[in-house]
């Protein structure tokens, strides 16, 4: 054997150990008939058939491709076309595997053939999926994100934006898609390249507001994050930039901060009511606080006077009527007091009720008046404007808020300026024994509300706001009760009380009374119903007011004490009297202390007093009034039977005062 010829088969003895120990698969085949010519032992064990089958087996036994395919790619590797290949491989047991093929030229014996490594690809196909599925996730994400979101490369090119970002930016998908970020907005300012440089470098920048001003110098107020996104290898792919526009949450911000500063006003303006001893520190807190309340240009406090509107006092930008006095029937003013009802004029030229020629040396074009005290109303605060401008539904409360309460306080002044008048050593006797049950009553909700008050400028959550306002609310709410309680007190003690009849049905009475507590009633989740033996054509002659008072204070007691069940109200007539009930499910009075109900102060043992406010005047009053109507009231309670049978009865009887 010459040295060629023992090259040869050497080099053919060598290609045939490397072909049957190597632990890839491999394939010998024929390009022109297709078959297999030889196939090593990991073929075998990979696709599953004996060496013997193998060698009887057309490629495309194996390849799911058509037999044209199959000879298209065969032609590829044997021109040197193509080497590389994903195919997808049958095995004996029918399963259908991804393969990567890697198929080139030999020749044998002058003969060609195809030399065939296949490599199992389902891992890596499994792989490109979930990675397809995560970027077709990420693309969904952001598109459909509520914020506008961009992601860029390192070369500021779009990637992906979110349909947000498009609508906001004014532009289409077509229009950012694979373009240069600077090329698509290319007056960006300086500011923006800069964060955009940081971001690619790994650093984060954001705002949580940002004002941006547009081409058309609109303000939009955003809220915005860049930070850099990372590759497999850790390198920096690009940036991502997350903007929102949060204009209606700024708004939203300025008005709960406005409406926290007009709180605290208001409160400001409550306290001082509260503490004021004369009608001119009323007038002066109330004309200040009104214009400070809303932002007025000018406030000014009316009152009625002999069918006059005198205009007591004021606090205006410029003067306006102080110390003038006007005929009620030409005057806003004295249309809102005789109607019970607020004046809101936007324009004041176009509202007839207003007198023109009165306001036009005047800088007013726009106002409001709220009558003081509604249901009878004894003058009207007004809130004037240099523009046209229309309160909103809160303005108006807090304006009405702040009348109510000036109401009280001139209504509380006036009957200790009476009492004084009447009484100065009774007054006396009683102020220290007065103060002494009132002072926590009325300290206690007002160290509430100046406490609530302090925390409302560090809050910023619009829930916790809410709650704080609630909270205040209904501490100045019981401030008012307590003050009420005071004043029917005081005025029962100076004899202040007249009596006035008139005839009524009891039906009128107790629908009116329904209408006032159902809502009460419902909010706890009792039951309130109305019993009436009279009939409805039957009159009634008393005090109609001390009568419904009663009832007022009897149904609410009830309400506070009783937790679950049933408030019951019923009337009968007996001979020539009548007798009216208030009965309830609640905790019931001891026997020992029923005697001592209706006695002032007197709060009985089984109250929760640091949840169940009140003063102790309540059914002292009650017991003043319905002797004012001759007649005489008594309780009946079980507090100590079951639970489903506890409760109070409450009744009391008078006699109707019948015409001649």
């Amino acid at each position: 054997m010459d040295k060629t010829n023992k090259n040869i088969t050497d080099s053919s003895n060598l290609f045939d150990r490397y072909f049957k120990s190597n632990m890839a698969v491999m394939l010998i085949i024929n390009p022109i008939t297709k078959m297999i010519v030889d196939a090593n032992p990991a073929a075998e064990k990979y696709y599953g058939w004996s060496h013997k089958q193998l060698l009887d087996m057309n490629i495309g036994q194996i390849n799911t491709l058509s037999a044209e395919q199959i000879a298209a790619e065969m032609e590829k590797a044997r021109t040197n076309r193509r080497s590389f290949f994903r195919f997808k491989h049958r095995k004996a047991n029918g399963e259908i595997r991804p393969v990567e093929v890697f198929s080139t030229k030999i020749e044998v014996d002058g003969h060609e053939y195809l030399h065939s490594i296949v490599h199992d690809a389902s891992e890596q196909e499994k792989a490109e999926l979930e990675l397809k599925h995560s970027h077709e996730l990420m693309r969904y994400i952001i598109e459909h994100n509520s914020s506008a979101v961009a992601v860029h490369d390192r070369n500021m090119n779009y990637i992906y934006v979110s349909q947000s970002y498009l609508k906001q930016y004014e532009v289409s998908e077509n229009d950012v898609i694979g373009k240069n970020h600077y090329e698509v907005f290319p007056d960006l300012p300086e500011k923006w390249r800069i964060v955009h440089q940081k971001a690619l470098k790994g650093e984060v920048s954001s705002a949580d507001d940002d004002l941006y001003i547009k081409d058309d110098g609109c303000e939009v107020w955003t809220r915005w994050e860049c930070r850099p996104w990372y590759d497999s290898d850790g390198s920096i792919g690009g940036i991502v930039v997350y903007t929102e526009v949060i204009n209606e949450h700024r708004q939203r911000e300025l008005k709960i901060n406005q409406l926290n500063h007009r709180l605290k006003s208001l409160i400001t303006a409550l306290q001082e009511l509260t503490t004021s001893k004369t009608i001119e520190q009323v007038q002066n807190i109330v004309v200040h606080s009104a214009r400070k309340l809303i932002g007025a240009d000018g406030a000014t406090l009316v009152f009625s006077d002999n069918n006059q509107c005198y205009y007591v006092a004021e606090d205006a930008m410029e003067p306006l009527w102080k110390g003038k006095r006007f005929p009620i029937d030409s005057c806003i003013s004295g249309w809102v007091m005789q109607n019970k009802q607020v004046a809101l004029i936007p324009d004041i030229y176009s509202d007839s009720r207003v007198p023109h020629t009165d306001y036009k040396s005047t800088f007013v074009k726009s106002l409001v008046m709220v009558p003081i005290n509604v249901s009878e109303p004894i003058g009207a605060i007004g809130n004037y404007w240099k523009s046209n401008y229309k309160p909103d539904e809160i303005e108006l409360g807090l304006l009405q808020t702040l009348a109510d309460s000036a109401a009280r306080a001139i209504e509380s002044i006036n009957v200790l300026n009476e009492i004084e008048r009447k009484a100065v050593e009774r007054t006396r006797r009683l102020e220290a024994s007065f103060l002494a049950n009132m002072s926590h009553e009325i300290r206690t909700p007002i160290n509430s509300i100046m406490g609530f008050s302090s925390l409302l400028p560090d809050e910023e959550s619009r829930d916790i706001m809410c709650n704080y306002a609630d909270i205040i609310v209904r501490n100045s709410e019981h401030l008012v009760h307590i003050i009420d309680d005071i004043v029917m007190y005081s005025r029962l003690q100076a004899k202040m009380m007249a009596y006035q009849t008139m005839e009524f049905n009891i039906c009128n009475l107790f629908h009116e009374l329904k209408h006032i507590f159902a809502p009460q009633a419902q909010q706890k989740g009792l039951s309130l119903v109305f019993e009436n033996e009279i009939e409805c054509n039957n009159l009634i002659k008393t005090d109609y007011d001390k009568l419904k008072q009663v009832f007022v204070s009897l149904i609410a007691n009830a309400i506070k004490y009783t937790e679950k069940g049933t408030i019951r109200v019923y009337a009968q007539k007996a001979h020539n009297h009548y007798i009216f009930s208030v009965s309830d499910t609640g905790i019931g009075i001891p026997k020992t202390e029923q005697d001592k109900i209706f006695e002032r102060f007197f709060r009985g043992s089984n109250t929760r007093k640091e949840t169940v406010p009140g003063t102790g005047l309540g059914l002292s009053i009650v017991k003043e009034l319905i002797e004012l109507l001759d007649g005489d009231v008594w309780v009946e309670s079980n507090p100590d039977e079951k639970p489903g049978e506890k409760g109070s009865v409450f009744s009391f009887s008078i006699n109707s005062r019948e015409t001649k």
